[in-house]
């Protein structure tokens, strides 16, 4: 109904225009591919990084409890 008294009153309505798409040249698209590489591969270190320090921490655990085990004796 609006349009219909738009085109009476001699207002037609635009079509939408077509919003183009925004293509990234190579450059930026390669360098999207080489952020993101770098990102994984730091990502991966520092898990890498932490397994090792539990792994450490997890170690001196059981030297300690070892430790206390052997310093204790007998109960006699």
């Amino acid at each position: 109904m609006e349009n219909e008294r738009n085109i009476k009153k001699g207002k037609r309505r635009k079509p939408r225009k077509e919003k183009k798409s925004k293509k990234k040249s190579k450059k930026e698209e390669d360098e999207c591919k080489e952020t993101k590489k770098e990102e994984e591969e730091t990502r991966k270190k520092e898990e890498e990084w932490e397994e090792e320090e539990e792994r450490e921490v997890v170690e001196k655990e059981r030297t300690m409890d070892k430790k206390k085990k052997k310093t204790r004796g007998p109960l006699d």
